[in-house]
């Protein structure tokens, strides 16, 4: 009986100060608004598309995307940095799947909310990139792009030094790397060792596991593709050069899955150890 009295007590007290600061009373006994948080099916997504495990992300994705539909305009969902469908674009993206990543980047763009977090942006400008469809290319096959020059050849400064691609929107290190191998994977070699440089002028110690943004990791082995590339190109002193640092910094460790292939590199090059 006291304790219900004092309760009553209680809320008669809150009530009289609620009025005296001329605060309503419904408001003064407002809870606090609960934060909102993506699905747990998101954050295995983001963490699939961080290990490159692209079919496994998008798959990840559109359960979310039932589980919470984005709404545009939510502040709640922005600033959770709540985006599935620039990660599906992302994902569809790498797979070399064009169309469906034009689709989901077009939804991206209509719900937005990623504009002012950096590493969300990253990605926006990453999928802009590789959606690019140019109106001409250069004789090696490369394609006009804002981290290159707009006329003529890809720059270079004499030897085996290369020019780093332009940077005009100062993206971080990951998306540079993520950007070279994705050029090198399209044959676009020298834009590849332009944007590998850009990568390591950023962050210049290569690492099994380089710590991105939050919790995130990913390899990073610049020195590694810029050998290829080099190779490709039939740069096989540059290729060297390159190799040395890679094996300088240990990129490719035996348990490495790249480790049977890269002593074949290296012993081309006659660096074998």
């Amino acid at each position: 009986m006291r304790l219900l009295r004092f309760r009553s007590v209680g809320r008669c007290v809150l009530l009289a100060l609620s009025v005296s600061l001329g605060v309503p009373s419904w408001a003064a006994e407002r809870p606090a608004p609960k934060r909102w948080t993506p699905p747990p099916a998101y954050q295995r997504a983001v963490q699939a598309v961080q290990d490159q495990r692209w079919q496994e992300a998008i798959g990840y994705l559109e359960e979310s995307l039932l589980q919470a539909p984005p709404r545009a305009g939510d502040a709640q969902q922005a600033a959770a940095g709540y985006a599935p469908y620039l990660y599906m674009a992302y994902a569809y993206v790498r797979l070399g799947r064009t169309e469906a990543a034009e689709a989901f980047y077009r939804l991206a763009q209509r719900f937005s909310g990623y504009e002012h977090q950096p590493e969300l942006q990253a990605y926006a400008t990453f999928i802009d990139q590789a959606l690019k469809r140019p109106t001409e290319t250069r004789e090696d096959g490369s394609a006009p792009s804002v981290f290159y020059k707009d006329q003529g050849p890809p720059e270079e400064t004499g030897g085996c030094e290369v020019a780093p691609a332009r940077d005009p929107y100062n993206l971080p290190w990951y998306f540079h790397y993520a950007l070279g191998k994705e050029l090198f994977e399209r044959g676009q070699y020298r834009e590849a060792l332009r944007s590998l440089r850009r990568a390591l002028l950023l962050n210049p110690r290569p690492e099994t596991q380089a710590r991105t943004y939050g919790m995130w990791h990913t390899e990073y082995r610049p020195y590694y593709y810029m050998t290829q590339a080099f190779l490709k190109l039939g740069q096989r002193d540059c290729a060297a050069q390159t190799a040395r640092e890679s094996v300088r910094f240990r990129e490719i460790p035996p348990t490495d899955g790249l480790y049977p292939e890269w002593q074949q590199v290296l012993k081309v090059l006659g660096l074998e150890r």
